[in-house]
């Protein structure tokens, strides 16, 4: 038999069981339980959704040695470089508790997290049972990319008056890139001038590019005789314009004028002046520099690209003649670039008839004087032939036996420059012959080609 418990009140004694007493109890407290449980959710909720890093909701580690004495931090497997802008984080911060029985590891700590908005060193503070501690990081200034933000002309001593009929010339013409950074302002020769129409008399827009920017000038255009400019510029410095090569010099003595004509037989004829006789033409004889000066940013980027490769490989050096850039390892020649037209050409000492029929689309030049050493030519036309002359060039230096090396890429970027300003560097020059000896020298070379 259960035993009783009588309860007393205003209205009389209630009489209940000791067993239905203690279930009441259960109940109770499981319902306190329940709700203790639900409102930790309910934080715990809050703060994971309002973002706040100073609160650490972890388990509470029970210390059978009372509160602890001090507290310390060891940072060394956190995180302790940010830059500015960055989310603060302290992942594998450990905290150590001093206890009168010992030390002891502790995760129910918290963090105050430092100003991220702006760079320098910042404490972090740690607390923990009313105690603290103090670690540093350092917050550094993002680095900012350079990019450029505007074009500007300065066409002061550009040439502005034009007769109608008269080729468009930008010589003087000074063109400066804005950057976001410093230095603020480069000069740059890597732009296009876009020749406006010169056949009519007025004010005409020049509209210059470079780098996705336009921005324009405005030249006059008149009825009447073309009138001799003089361009203000600098003189051209040839001592470091070479500097920009790789032991690049020119070879004037060995200049062979058939090589030549068969090389470019779309030279350009000009009429001769008053003084000179009647059956002499002017031709304007381009060197290697020239052509490449004057050829489109494609041409340009499948030259720096071709010429990079090329020196990756050790013991490789270049040097600039006047019609091509030869490459060499220890005097023997490796490769060689020139200009056919308009056409970069790469010629290698590869047998042609190896590649007949392939793929490659490679030329035999062993007809001629001057692909003796290198008789197998590839045009460069296309990515497509771009790649695959990286393939001829790993064949030859594979048999030379020289191996690639890690080297940092440099632009070979030729900038553009007009034919006044390449007759005065040198680079271009002047010819008069009877009508009689270019068109002999023109067939003869004409005939070589096709041979």
């Amino acid at each position: 038999m259960s035993d009783l418990i009588a309860i007393s009140g205003q209205n009389g004694t209630l009489t209940v069981s000791s067993a239905v007493l203690v279930l009441i109890y259960v109940q109770a407290a499981l319902v306190a339980l329940s709700l203790l449980a639900f409102l930790f959710l309910m934080l715990r909720k809050f703060f994971l959704k309002s973002g706040r890093q100073d609160i650490v909701v972890c388990r509470t580690v029970t210390s059978l040695g009372g509160r602890p004495l001090s507290i310390s931090v060891d940072p060394s497997k956190a995180k302790q470089k940010f830059a500015v802008g960055d989310r603060f984080e302290h992942f594998g911060l450990v905290v150590t508790a001093a206890f009168e029985d010992g030390d002891r590891q502790v995760d129910s700590f918290a963090v105050d997290p430092p100003d991220m908005d702006s760079a320098g060193v910042k404490a972090v503070i740690v607390r923990y049972e009313g105690l603290s501690a103090v670690y540093h990081i350092e917050v550094e200034q993002a680095a900012m990319e350079r990019f450029p933000i505007a074009l500007t002309l300065d066409a002061t001593a550009a040439r502005r008056q034009f007769a109608v009929g008269e080729a468009f010339d930008d010589g003087g013409l000074r063109v400066y890139m804005e950057y976001n950074i410093e230095p603020y302002t480069e000069e740059t020769y890597a732009f296009t001038a876009e020749a406006p129409d010169m056949y009519s008399a007025g004010e005409k827009y020049v509209y210059v590019r470079c780098g996705g920017f336009v921005e324009s000038y405005v030249i006059t255009v008149t009825d009447g005789e073309a009138q001799p400019y003089d361009y203000d510029e600098e003189p051209y410095d040839e001592e470091s314009y070479d500097a920009s090569y790789n032991e690049a010099t020119y070879d004037d003595t060995a200049w062979d004028v058939t090589a030549d004509v068969a090389e470019d037989v779309a030279a350009e004829e000009i009429s001769a002046p008053a003084e000179v006789a009647d059956d002499t033409v002017l031709r304007l004889d381009r060197s290697f520099t020239a052509r490449l000066a004057q050829s489109s940013d494609l041409t340009k980027s499948y030259y720096s690209t071709i010429k990079n490769e090329l020196l990756s490989y050790e013991n490789v050096k270049s040097r600039v003649s006047w019609k091509r850039e030869t490459y060499k390892i220890d005097g023997a020649q490796v490769a060689k670039l020139s200009f056919r037209g308009d056409t970069l050409c790469l010629s290698l000492p590869l047998d042609p008839a190896e590649y007949a029929g392939t793929r490659y689309k490679v030329e035999d030049m062993s007809s001629n004087k001057s692909g003796e050493e290198t008789p197998c030519m590839l045009r460069i036309k296309n990515e497509k032939r771009l790649r695959l002359s990286f393939d001829l060039i790993a064949r030859v230096m594979q048999e030379r036996g020289a191996d690639r090396t890690e080297t940092a890429s440099v632009d070979y970027f030729e900038p553009y420059r007009s034919d006044e300003q390449l007759l005065r560097a040198g680079l271009i020059r002047r010819e008069f012959k009877s009508k009689q000896e270019e068109n002999s020298v023109f067939a003869k070379g004409k005939a070589s080609t096709e041979d």
